[in-house]
């Protein structure tokens, strides 16, 4: 598929109607902003920025989000992680300083955030 202007939209195979294999889409400047890895109904879809790094990677297990969640900052550094089940937090979440250093641990049993630590830049917990 191409934009009006002749530039890339998307590139990939399709079986019986449906994406198999890698799946990109590309922004109207032709830059990729997406890739999805399918195969039978489960995939990973990896999202990006402007700048080419990943901006998220995301599995899904038929359709759904399912496994660890992860989201970058636009310098590449992980800025959080989630377990989901069917779409749903159930698990550990922890987020992250630009730096590195750990901000928050939040667990999630079916949606319902169980227990929560927040950090300072220093590695300090925060009293709540």
């Amino acid at each position: 598929m191409y934009y009006e202007n002749g530039k890339l939209m998307k590139v990939g195979s399709y079986f019986m109607g449906k994406p198999t294999g890698i799946q990109k889409n590309y922004d109207t400047n032709g830059i990729i902003y997406q890739e999805s890895i399918y195969k039978t109904m489960d995939s990973a879809t990896v999202i990006f920025f402007n700048n080419g790094k990943i901006s998220g990677i995301m599995p899904l297990v038929k359709k759904r989000i399912s496994g660890v969640r992860k989201e970058y900052y636009d310098n590449g550094k992980l800025q959080s992680e989630a377990t989901y089940r069917n779409d749903t937090l159930d698990g550990v979440m922890k987020e992250y300083y630009e730096d590195g250093k750990v901000w928050s641990v939040t667990n999630y049993k079916n949606g319902v955030k169980v227990t929560n630590i927040n950090y300072d830049r220093n590695g300090t917990k925060i009293k709540q």
